[in-house]
């Protein structure tokens, strides 16, 4: 295993990333969640997950989309946003369609830009 530490964080919005789980669930289900992950590592590949690398958060103060076919892309951003540290609440409706078309230049240009 690696030196980094691995969290789980409760948000709004469902996204799996880089040694992140992000799912909006009570600190308990989080526990749970994590002894799921635990169990399935060592029945299917027979090895022992260290839940003492894992990190179980709550993220508060999120924004939110404020219509129906949003919900893709801020879940992406809030992904990308946690793993690099950033701040969410520059993650907001007005900048989805920017969004949108600064991904597909990081996917042609494979390149990802910093938030």
């Amino acid at each position: 295993m690696s030196a980094c530490k691995y969290r789980i964080l409760s948000l709004m919005n469902v996204v799996s990333v880089c040694k992140k789980i992000i799912l909006l669930l009570p600190i308990f289900y989080l526990q749970l969640l994590l002894k799921y992950l635990s169990s399935e590592m060592k029945e299917r590949k027979n090895e022992i997950l260290d839940e003492a690398e894992w990190e179980l958060e709550t993220v508060e103060e999120i924004p939110h989309q404020q219509n129906g076919s949003d919900c893709g892309m801020f879940t992406c951003k809030f992904a990308e946003f946690i793993s690099r540290d950033a701040k969410l609440k520059h993650v907001k409706q007005e900048k989805m369609n920017y969004y949108r078309q600064r991904m597909i230049y990081e996917i042609i240009k494979q390149d990802l830009l910093y938030p």
